[in-house]
Protein backbone atom coordinates (compact mmCIF):
# COMPACT_ATOMS: atom_id res chain seq x y z
CA UNK A 1 0.00 0.00 0.00
CA UNK A 2 1.09 3.36 -0.74
CA UNK A 3 0.07 6.42 1.31
CA UNK A 4 -0.24 10.29 0.16
CA UNK A 5 -0.67 12.38 2.90
CA UNK A 6 -2.42 15.65 2.57
CA UNK A 7 -2.21 18.59 5.05
CA UNK A 8 -3.15 22.77 4.96
CA UNK A 9 0.44 24.95 5.40
CA UNK A 10 -0.51 24.55 9.84
CA UNK A 11 -0.35 20.83 9.77
CA UNK A 12 -3.96 20.08 9.48
CA UNK A 13 -5.67 16.87 7.35
CA UNK A 14 -7.44 17.68 4.38
CA UNK A 15 -10.02 15.17 3.82
CA UNK A 16 -12.23 14.66 0.94
CA UNK A 17 -9.74 15.82 -1.33
CA UNK A 18 -9.34 13.90 -5.35
CA UNK A 19 -6.03 12.23 -5.30
CA UNK A 20 -4.55 10.28 -8.56
CA UNK A 21 -0.85 8.92 -9.65
CA UNK A 22 0.37 9.65 -12.69
CA UNK A 23 2.67 6.74 -13.78
CA UNK A 24 6.10 7.48 -15.58
CA UNK A 25 6.17 5.11 -18.85
CA UNK A 26 4.89 5.48 -22.07
CA UNK A 27 2.62 3.12 -21.36
CA UNK A 28 1.91 2.69 -17.34
CA UNK A 29 -1.01 5.60 -17.70
CA UNK A 30 -3.26 6.37 -14.56
CA UNK A 31 -4.28 5.38 -11.23
CA UNK A 32 -7.84 5.65 -10.13
CA UNK A 33 -9.18 8.32 -8.57
CA UNK A 34 -8.98 7.83 -4.39
CA UNK A 35 -10.32 10.71 -1.80
CA UNK A 36 -8.66 11.06 1.24
CA UNK A 37 -9.92 10.23 4.43
CA UNK A 38 -10.70 12.21 8.15
CA UNK A 39 -6.97 11.48 8.52
CA UNK A 40 -5.70 13.33 4.97
CA UNK A 41 -4.68 10.12 3.39
CA UNK A 42 -5.65 8.70 -0.17
CA UNK A 43 -4.18 4.96 -0.46
CA UNK A 44 -3.04 3.15 -3.16
CA UNK A 45 -2.40 -0.39 -3.93
CA UNK A 46 -1.88 -2.86 -6.29
CA UNK A 47 0.54 -0.77 -8.91
CA UNK A 48 3.99 -1.23 -10.67
CA UNK A 49 6.85 0.28 -8.71
CA UNK A 50 8.20 3.24 -10.52
CA UNK A 51 8.39 7.45 -10.68
CA UNK A 52 4.85 8.69 -10.43
CA UNK A 53 3.91 12.18 -10.12
CA UNK A 54 0.98 13.00 -7.41
CA UNK A 55 -2.48 15.24 -8.70
CA UNK A 56 -4.56 16.92 -6.28
CA UNK A 57 -7.82 17.96 -7.78
CA UNK A 58 -6.23 18.00 -11.27
CA UNK A 59 -2.90 19.59 -10.08
CA UNK A 60 0.39 18.16 -10.49
CA UNK A 61 2.15 18.34 -6.90
CA UNK A 62 5.33 16.80 -7.91
CA UNK A 63 7.33 13.72 -8.62
CA UNK A 64 7.72 11.01 -6.38
CA UNK A 65 8.63 7.25 -6.45
CA UNK A 66 5.41 4.54 -5.86
CA UNK A 67 6.36 1.71 -4.14
CA UNK A 68 4.75 -1.31 -1.71
CA UNK A 69 4.91 0.63 1.45
CA UNK A 70 5.75 4.01 0.51
CA UNK A 71 4.51 7.55 1.62
CA UNK A 72 4.47 11.60 0.66
CA UNK A 73 3.11 14.64 2.03
CA UNK A 74 2.17 17.12 0.23
CA UNK A 75 1.01 20.52 1.58
CA UNK A 76 -2.27 20.90 -0.05
CA UNK A 77 -3.29 24.72 -0.85
CA UNK A 78 -6.05 26.67 -2.22
CA UNK A 79 -7.61 29.94 -2.53
CA UNK A 80 -10.73 30.47 -0.45
CA UNK A 81 -12.20 33.69 -2.09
Amino acid sequence: MFRVWVVDKDDRHNKNKNVSLGFHGLTRGMSNDEFTDDDGVATFDGYKEGGITVYISGDNYGDFYYEDGGEVTICYEYDTW
